[in-house]
């Protein structure tokens, strides 16, 4: 049985902050939180079997470079931006890049799989809270504003 602690938590960080990151980003597209939680379950599902098939696969010749997750989340919400909005939900699979060269063992991968879908639905629920804030800030800004200007009208 394995116990986890504190290594397994920043292995899982380390592993899983792209997918914070990009479900941070990616949550002010999908407006729907039944496309949140398929976005995440995405993360999860496509970050456990890439860190699976990266360890099937041990003998590699190339090192992925550091940029490589934003260059990726670059070119996908380039393609989203010109009205191809379906593009999003690759973003999964291209960040799932960096776990296939993560060297991690095996018997982690239900956990990085777990961490990766929780970290996603947390970035995807931040920024759907941000965007509900920001327009009920809105929103009650231009109430004030047209209660002002009736009150300067009567």
């Amino acid at each position: 049985m394995t116990i986890l602690g504190p290594t397994f938590a920043l292995e899982a960080l380390q592993y899983g902050w792209d997918s914070l990151f990009a479900g941070a980003v990616l949550g002010f597209a999908i407006s729907r939180w039944r496309g949140r939680l398929a976005m995440a379950v995405l993360f999860g599902v496509c970050d456990g079997g890439a860190t699976l098939l990266g360890d099937v696969v041990s003998h590699r010749a190339i090192d992925m470079p550091d940029a490589a997750p934003f260059i990726f989340l670059f070119i996908v919400l380039a393609l989203a931006i010109r009205g191809r909005r379906n593009w999003l939900w690759m973003s999964p699979l291209l960040f799932s890049v960096d776990n296939f060269f993560s060297m991690a063992p095996p018997g982690d991968v239900p956990w990085l799989t777990c961490s990766s879908a929780f970290l996603a639905w947390t970035g995807l629920s931040l920024s759907g809270l941000l965007m509900r804030t920001g327009r009920a800030l809105y929103l009650s800004r231009s109430c004030d504003v047209n209660a002002d200007r009736k009150a300067e009208r009567a």
